[in-house]
């Protein structure tokens, strides 16, 4: 199966979050079910200073990370029935959005998480 947007929004600390289904058939009735969670962040001074961060050389951090980085987090439930498929489904998006929704949602979690994947790559392209 295809990705398919299932769910969009924006949060109010200036990230636009995706919940996608991305399973796929195993074999005869069986699934891997997968919720596919992209969290969008806008690399700005804003989503930094949300953060209480110091937002240093913006355009370095631009030219490594691009205009907006994306988060990923998946969750899978292996060898589902096919009658049970929506149902197991329905229950990751209900696990996420009472668990690492809030962490997501949280004012300093984009700018963290800006600093984190610009200090990541750039040791990486050193």
């Amino acid at each position: 199966m295809a990705s398919a947007i299932v769910k969009n929004m924006d949060l109010e600390n200036g990230c636009r979050l995706e919940m996608a289904d991305v399973s796929r058939k195993l074999v005869g009735d069986r699934w891997v079910v997968t919720l596919e969670v992209r969290l969008h962040v806008p690399v700005s001074r804003e989503v930094l200073a949300q953060a209480g961060e110091a937002s240093g050389d913006l355009e370095a951090m631009r030219a490594v990370l691009g205009e907006t980085a994306v988060y990923v987090q998946r969750k899978e439930k292996v060898f589902v029935d096919d009658q049970d498929r929506d149902a197991v489904f329905d229950t990751l998006c209900s696990q996420f959005e009472e668990g690492p929704m809030t962490y997501l949602s949280n004012p300093r979690f984009p700018g963290r998480f800006l600093l984190k994947q610009y200090d990541e790559k750039a040791r990486l392209g050193s």
